[in-house]
Formats: C-alpha cells, sequence, structure tokens
C-alpha cells in the first residue's frame, strides 16, 4: 500500500509524510482492528482516535488510505461528536454484528 503524500507540497508536510512511512501500516492496522472489533457499529474518527490514543494528524489519513483501499467505508450513519458536531460512521467493510 502506498502512502498518501500531502496534497499541497510545503517542505514541513512533505516531511511529515515522508517520517510516517515506516510506521503508517503498523498504524493503518491498529485503526482497521479498532473498526472491525466495533462490527456493524463503527466508529467516528473521534472514537478511534480516543480508543487508540493517537492524534487526528495521524489516525485521519491512516483512516483515508485504509477507505481508498476498499477496507473501509461509511456506515451511512451520522454520531454526534464530544462537542455535539456530526460525523460520520465508519465501518470495516464485511463488518458483522
Amino acid at each position: 500500500m502506498t502512502v498518501t503524500l500531502p496534497y499541497s507540497n510545503p517542505t514541513t508536510s512533505y516531511d511529515a509524510a515522508k517520517a510516517m512511512r515506516p510506521s503508517a501500516a503498523n498504524l493503518r492496522e491498529k485503526v482497521y482492528a479498532y473498526v472491525l472489533a466495533q462490527g456493524i457499529h463503527g466508529a467516528t474518527d473521534e472514537q478511534i482516535q480516543d480508543w487508540l490514543e493517537m492524534n487526528p494528524s495521524t489516525e485521519r489519513p491512516r483512516r483515508g488510505e485504509l477507505v481508498g483501499a476498499g477496507r473501509m467505508c461509511q456506515s451511512g450513519e451520522i454520531r454526534a461528536t464530544k462537542s455535539g458536531r456530526s460525523a460520520v460512521v465508519w465501518i470495516a467493510v464485511g463488518a458483522k454484528p
């Protein structure tokens, strides 16, 4: 799987993406394992970040890579975050109850 590089190319963003490459696969699998364990209930980005104690800037790209690889998708549900905002609920493809 390829690592997603930043949309723009400022030196700091490029360097950060490059530095993440060695650990991205491991972090991606942690995100996938957590969401898979939630079954059809799924999880929001915030819930994933909280459970895995993962920085949002680390979690969101890993989740995006899983979506791009067809391993995760939107459940069609929306859930409130701690701040009351609406958030997409993600599920692992083929999740079971």
